[in-house]
């Protein structure tokens, strides 16, 4: 590799959504000593209650990304830095499609994209497609039908893919309870555009991984999950698992090691009657990394060393017992009246655990105290990612 072009290198962060994973990677960064810049999504974006805002180097208004308008930004940067070679952070689903898309003319002007190909991407990405992936690589899901008459209350809406036939991004899956919510949903949806399985209840496992084509470099955590949004929104309390789920992992690991998939994933698990079922699979950043952050696992350091970065000698300290909260999305959550659900936890152990959920939180640090205070304020909007 070019010295030159190593020395040159910077991470390129696009904020605005996906928040608490682009803060847990500037956290990273940081103590890394990587070079980054993110480019922000507006003027509201809440990277300036951080303070990250002095990393922007863009203030993009546009609503939708087009190539001309990161074309600019790319030149914008380069004008104004002695950067080079640049790695786009893959934080949100849209963006990753976005620049999947567009790979080809990124990679001339030396933007990398730490994806793998967009047929595969879309492969684990896709609800159908990872769904039928895992049954035919003996992996348990849920059942599944075309026809929702087949199942009882509740089940659950996935849209096939993450574009419907018409180009637009689909809904998020949807959990209907009862009829009356079946009937509120009829005339929204296209149910050609979607599946509907079996809502399988139990604990709410995250496996998560950096898959590397380098073995020493690869890595796998376990994320219990115990207070997730109401209607499947975002998990606000979640603590490493000390369990030894090894062999469930290992299936994954052999799963994506048989089909070449590199980079970052999570896999989402319920665990029934001592089975485990897979409900869905995110190839990107996903919220709550700041868990495997604070338990000192390395997965965006190897991320980063991958794709080319020096990192410094910072030594990870190791904590077993790391636990995550984010206490914006319960205000949130309740501000729209949702209830929120709990796996294996109850509303009194959390009360009776209070003030050690709230020193873990995300956002309640020194370098988002203000994102923190905004969030838990009474006019705050939500932001649910």
């Amino acid at each position: 590799m070019d010295t030159t072009q190593e020395q040159n290198r910077c991470l390129i962060i696009f904020s605005g959504f996906n928040d608490r994973a682009v803060i847990a990677l500037c956290r990273q960064c940081n103590a890394f000593k990587v070079p980054f810049l993110i480019v922000s999504a507006g003027e509201f974006d809440r990277i300036y209650l951080t303070k990250y805002s002095k990393n922007v180097i863009h203030q993009r208004n546009a609503d939708n990304l087009t190539l001309e308008l990161i074309l600019h930004i790319f030149n914008e940067i380069k004008a104004q830095t002695n950067y080079n070679h640049f790695v786009i952070a893959p934080s949100t689903e849209y963006l990753n499609r976005f620049f999947l898309k567009e790979r080809i003319a990124l990679e001339k002007i030396n933007v990398q994209i730490p994806l793998v190909n967009e047929e595969l991407y879309s492969k684990v990405s896709d609800k159908s497609s990872f769904v039928r992936l895992c049954k035919d690589n003996g992996l348990r899901v849920p059942y599944e039908t075309t026809d929702y008459l087949e199942l009882e209350f509740p089940f659950v809406i996935k849209p096939n893919t993450y574009f419907a036939k018409n180009g637009e991004v689909q809904t998020k899956p949807i959990i209907v309870y009862n009829e009356s919510v079946l009937n509120s949903i009829k005339g929204e949806y296209l149910f050609d555009d979607f599946f509907f399985q079996e809502f399988v209840p139990g604990k709410c496992l995250y496996l998560l991984f950096y898959i590397s084509t380098s073995k020493e470099l690869t890595v796998a955590v376990s994320q219990e999950n115990l207070i997730q949004q109401a209607n499947g929104g975002s998990m606000v309390a979640a603590r490493v698992l000390n369990s030894n789920y090894y062999a469930i992992t290992k299936k994954y690991l052999d799963l994506f090691e048989l089909i070449g998939f590199t980079g970052l994933v999570m896999v989402e698990l319920k665990m029934h009657n001592g089975e485990f079922f897979m409900i869905e699979a995110n190839p990107r950043m996903w919220g709550p990394s700041q868990l495997f952050v604070d338990a000192g696992f390395p997965i965006f350091r190897n991320f980063l060393i991958d794709n080319g970065f020096e990192v410094s000698d910072f030594e990870i300290p190791f904590n077993p017992n790391a636990i995550y909260s984010w206490f914006g999305g319960l205000v949130a959550n309740s501000t729209k009246g949702g209830t929120s659900v709990y796996y294996d936890y109850s509303s009194t152990q959390f009360m009776d655990e209070i003030s050690l959920w709230m020193e873990s939180d995300v956002y309640n640090r020194k370098d988002s105290r203000d994102l923190f205070n905004f969030e838990i304020s009474p006019h705050s909007l939500n932001e649910s990612n």
